[in-house]
């Protein structure tokens, strides 16, 4: 009889113990979703008050005209005919948004601040004496466009620091970027 009786209470103490372990691991699990849920929370407050400061609009007048200002300064030579062409397009903005080296690829993308899916984008890679030229398309997004993505086998390409240029295009509207690239 006192064998079956702790044999019983052996038995109430492993149940016991299990459904504890149970209960506690529940409760860490759901302690540690909550606190995820609360910081997933948190990022998106704080990205949307970030993205609230964007304008994603065209440029303001001011704007064209000081990067007109800017592109005279950088060529003051340039002929009548460049000029009144760049008059009759509105300017957009472009940006580089990744320019890197993967392996033997140069991989160049950019963002225009424009929403459209014509046109053409062209990549002008210089250093010292030589020029590599590429061509892209364009592909729209929700609010701004892209040019379809730039990758440039190094293959024959000097080493060292190339400038970037990207010129976007339509016959409508028109932009450009500069930035550079180290080739390794």
């Amino acid at each position: 009889m006192k064998v079956s009786s702790l044999r019983k209470a052996g038995k109430r103490r492993r149940n016991i113990l299990l459904i504890t372990s149970a209960i506690v691991v529940v409760l860490g699990v759901l302690g540690t979703l909550a606190y995820i849920y609360r910081e997933d929370i948190g990022l998106t407050k704080k990205s949307e008050t970030k993205n609230q400061n964007i304008d994603y609009g065209p440029p303001t007048p001011d704007q064209i005209e000081g990067e007109k200002t800017a592109e005279q300064q950088e060529d003051p030579n340039q002929s009548s005919k460049n000029n009144s062409s760049s008059l009759s397009e509105k300017t957009v903005n472009v940006e580089i948004t990744s320019a890197n080296q993967n392996g033997s690829i140069l991989q160049i993308r950019t963002i225009i601040q424009f929403v459209t899916n014509s046109g053409n984008c062209t990549l002008k890679l210089t250093h010292n004496n030589e020029v590599v030229t590429r061509t892209a398309g364009v592909q729209s997004a929700t609010t701004y466009s892209t040019c379809q993505g730039f990758n440039v086998p190094i293959t024959g390409m000097s080493k060292g620091v190339w400038d970037i240029n990207i010129t976007y295009t339509n016959g409508q509207y028109s932009g450009s970027t500069k930035g550079s690239i180290t080739v390794s």
